[in-house]
């Protein structure tokens, strides 16, 4: 997977100036992403995959979404989902917390 274009979001992720700066550097977000072309290349697509990267200091969720164009060549997006995974993860914590709350109490509670 070659990069041929990038919008400014992603040259903001990566900390290039340019597009040329990008295309030169050759630079994926997350290592899995010239498997997931690999993928679409030999299954088609598209195919979509949850990753975290570390963005400057800072570990971020993205969804990674590849697919084919018209012309064959592969597109990909990335999407920060950071906030969204943080919610679930706060989420997943309250549900276990209230759980083991619910079986400590020792009269019956209907669900």
């Amino acid at each position: 997977m070659n990069l041929t274009w990038a919008n400014r979001a992603y040259l903001a992720v990566t900390g290039k100036t340019s597009v040329e700066e990008a295309i030169a550097g050759d630079i994926a977000l997350h290592k899995s992403e010239r498997e997931m072309a690999q993928t679409v290349r030999e299954v088609g697509g598209p195919v979509e995959a949850r990753r975290y990267t570390v963005v400057g200091e800072k570990r971020c969720a993205f969804l990674f979404t590849l697919d084919t164009l018209p012309d064959n060549s592969i597109m990909g997006t990335a999407l920060d989902v950071t906030g969204t995974a943080q919610a679930e993860a706060m989420l997943k914590l309250q549900a276990d917390a209230n759980a083991e709350v619910l079986d400590r109490i020792e009269i019956g509670v209907p669900h």
